[in-house]
């Protein structure tokens, strides 16, 4: 989502459920990418109450949501225990 024109408490509740955020500068404005890891059986619930949450709470622009699946067993340039907190649940109120 554009992270100067999305409403900043969207931004912070999304954060303070426990998602990650990061930065990605595009030519014409700065993206915030929210990300959330975990199970397959977890991430599939998790997903659908993000996307109902965002679009019930508004504010979002440019926002675009999409899931991406690592490859199973395999990690790349990390071990796994530096790997992040695996969420199994996020709580909002709205």
């Amino acid at each position: 989502m554009d992270k100067d024109f999305s409403d900043l408490r969207l931004i912070k509740s999304l954060l303070d459920a426990g998602l990650y955020g990061a930065y990605l500068p595009k030519p014409d404005h700065t993206t915030l990418v929210l990300t959330i890891q975990g199970f397959k059986k977890d991430i599939s619930n998790l997903k659908e109450l993000i996307r109902k949450y965002v679009r019930e709470a508004g504010g979002a622009v440019r926002c675009t949501m999409k899931e991406e699946r690592a490859v199973r067993y395999k990690l790349c340039g990390i071990k796994s225990e530096d790997l992040p907190e695996i969420a199994d649940k996020i709580t909002y109120k709205i």
